[in-house]
């Protein structure tokens, strides 16, 4: 149970410099202009829906954008995809190596289907190993989770720098800092540029 979920986890957390080094490579490949369009598409979107102006819509992000693909993509990629090429392909590592390759392949971001690839390589092998669709799920939610809150962090993190550095200046300077301006917290027009 908690023990299995936990070691897939750190699976996923182990794996990262893996997956960023596939990242690399896969970044240095020329692709169409095509692909780069719908590349480009598909970045504005999840752009549009990691804006996180709050801790609510953190909270929201992880549910709508982490728990919910989780778990319909473990059911559609490993309880369905996974399961007839299994039963299809004598060898499973082909099987596990033709599933990842269709579930990178559909989330239509070329510039990081390698990563996601061996995202779906892991997912695949920890279903395949532990016949337990939670076990994927979990550290399906766990990858996409880490980013969010990645993200929602570095916005956060962002807006307080600039903060004290307006602090700093007005200190400097003598001018009262843009107090109001700078209270609220983390704006969409202020995170805007750290896209």
């Amino acid at each position: 149970g908690l023990n299995v979920a936990g070691l897939a986890i750190l699976l996923m957390a182990v794996s990262i410099p893996l997956v960023l080094f596939a990242l690399n490579l896969n970044q240095r490949i020329p692709f169409p202009e095509p692909f780069k369009i719908a590349e480009e598409q598909m970045e504005a979107m999840i752009k549009g829906l990691l804006r996180m102006d709050n801790f609510g819509e953190l909270l929201a992000n992880l549910a709508v954008v982490a728990l919910l693909p989780a778990i319909g993509e473990e059911l559609v990629f490993r309880g369905v995809v996974q399961q007839q090429l299994m039963r299809r392909i004598a060898n499973p590592w082909v099987a596990l190596v033709g599933s990842a390759a269709i579930f990178s392949f559909f989330h239509f971001q070329f510039e990081g289907f390698l990563p996601r690839l061996m995202l779906g390589f892991l997912l695949g092998w920890l279903y395949w190993r532990t016949g337990n669709f939670w076990v994927p799920a979990i550290a399906h939610f766990f990858n996409n989770g880490l980013q969010i809150v990645g993200q929602y962090l570095y916005v956060v993190w962002a807006w307080r720098s600039a903060q004290r550095a307006s602090q700093a200046s007005s200190a400097s300077t003598g001018r009262a800092p843009a107090g109001a301006e700078m209270s609220r917290g983390p704006r969409r027009s202020q995170r805007e540029t750290h896209w």
